[in-house]
């Protein structure tokens, strides 16, 4: 997505491998220490499996580097903890949250702060494991491993942090949660978010043979539906009338776009943010909280 928005970036990677790879623009480095004293670079993105994130989260904010975090933050409290005692720095820290650029619930949004509170809320999250990640056999993926971070709480973690940008943060949490026999890896959530008047519930899961990504809000007249994998939202009335409010499939990869085009934006101010890093920490406590209760 870099290589669209700004084709001729070039990429520094860190690669212990002795294979050889030839690619345009990108130059390999043995170890960090070269690299960071060099400092030929703008920024760092940190795309390993997420039980490495908060160790390159630390080793970048020593450094002063500018950087992007995938999701999740970090894997356990004690990490959590240490994050958010980071010293301030003049640097941009931005976690890759992408549907918070979705236009989708921007709608979703303004509709929920139009009406009263809602009777019940459900957020879904469900596929099959072994199709999450086509290009890997699933024996090798990191969602079969949870000593790499592949929990469904830490993956699918978008879905908690949708429901914060949605709702705000809920006065209690309750949760079941179910580990694989064979892998101990946690494959099935159910979250209840308690809110003053109403309750948000988190279904998400690793063992569905249909891949489905929704929202459904649901009002004393209407119910209001979105529909990630589609792009659409509609409102279906009490005389059972669908109306589609809104309708954009390709939305979801564009938000990627949208993401990094607004990170780039920031990396050229002269005072860096750490709004959107910051924003994360709070869904992190979240997906914790889910894990103890």
């Amino acid at each position: 997505f870099i290589k669209k928005t700004k084709p001729n970036s070039k990429f520094y990677i860190i690669k212990k491998s002795k294979n050889k790879i030839f690619l345009k623009n990108h130059f390999f480095f043995n170890n960090y220490s070269n690299l960071l004293k060099n400092k030929i670079f703008d920024f760092g993105l940190i795309c390993t499996p997420s039980k490495y994130h908060y160790k390159y989260i630390k080793l970048l904010h020593e450094n002063d580097v500018n950087f992007f975090v995938e999701k999740p933050l970090c894997k356990n409290k004690e990490e959590l903890i240490k994050l958010k005692k980071l010293k301030k720095k003049n640097i941009l820290k931005f976690t890759g949250y992408n549907c918070r650029f979705l236009k989708s619930l921007s709608v979703i949004k303004k509709i929920i702060d139009r009406n009263k509170d809602p009777l019940s809320v459900e957020i879904v999250h469900q596929r099959d494991i072994k199709n999450i990640r086509k290009n890997l056999k699933f024996t090798s993926s990191i969602y079969k491993s949870t000593g790499l971070g592949g929990d469904i709480l830490l993956e699918f973690s978008h879905e908690i942090d949708i429901c914060r940008m949605l709702f705000g943060e809920p006065k209690k949490i309750y949760s079941s949660l179910n580990y694989t026999i064979k892998n101990k890896v946690l494959s099935d959530v159910k979250l209840i978010f308690k809110y003053k008047n109403f309750s948000v519930s988190i279904i998400m899961n690793y063992h569905s043979i249909s891949h489905k990504r929704k929202i459904n809000i649901n009002y004393p007249n209407k119910e209001v539906k979105w529909d990630g994998l589609e792009g659409k939202i509609y409102i279906l009335n009490k005389n059972n009338t669908k109306k589609v409010i809104y309708n954009n499939k390709k939305e979801m990869y564009e938000s990627y776009f949208i993401q990094i085009q607004k990170f780039l934006k920031l990396l050229d101010k002269k005072n860096k943010t750490s709004e959107y890093f910051d924003s994360s920490l709070k869904t992190q406590n979240l997906i914790l909280k889910a894990y103890n209760v």
